[in-house]
């Protein structure tokens, strides 16, 4: 800011001030996740800023809808399940301290398969006489193996 004499009245002869610079949050995101299946948590965001500016964050993106934002993490609304879902997702993440241009970081989460226990299937409970003989069949059991591909 530059103040000067007017009409040749003294005033003062100059004022300089420096006004600083408020500056974009940076964002440290990996670009690609691997994220095992079965459960909601993604990854942290890191993301600061150096003016101390509130942080707003968003996702975009075809995918978006399937993950939030939850105390500073990405989280997928419902864990995925490797052999019953995708297991690549794209995402948009978005930081903005609402004073600069928002950062903008798309980010690959791919799922990774877990080998899970096998377990029975619900109702297989089966009974038999007291007095069933040798090799008496008492039921067929059916059973989920969760085999990694």
């Amino acid at each position: 800011i530059t103040v000067s004499a007017v009409l040749d009245i003294p005033f003062l002869e100059s004022v300089t001030s420096s006004i600083p610079t408020n500056t974009q949050p940076s964002v440290n995101m990996p670009r690609s996740i691997l994220t095992n299946e079965n459960q909601v948590l993604v990854a942290a965001i890191v993301a600061a800023d150096a003016d101390s500016d509130p942080l707003v964050f968003s996702l975009q993106g075809v995918d978006a809808g399937i993950f939030t934002i939850t105390n500073g993490n990405i989280q997928f609304v419902n864990a995925p399940d490797f052999e019953a879902s995708r297991t690549t997702y794209e995402i948009v993440e978005s930081v903005s301290d609402n004073v600069n241009p928002a950062v903008v970081v798309t980010i690959t989460v791919v799922g990774e398969n877990v080998n899970e226990a096998p377990s029975l299937i619900a109702g297989s409970g089966f009974t038999i006489a007291e007095t069933a003989v040798d090799g008496t069949v008492v039921g067929i059991v059916a059973g989920n193996r969760s085999a990694p591909r």
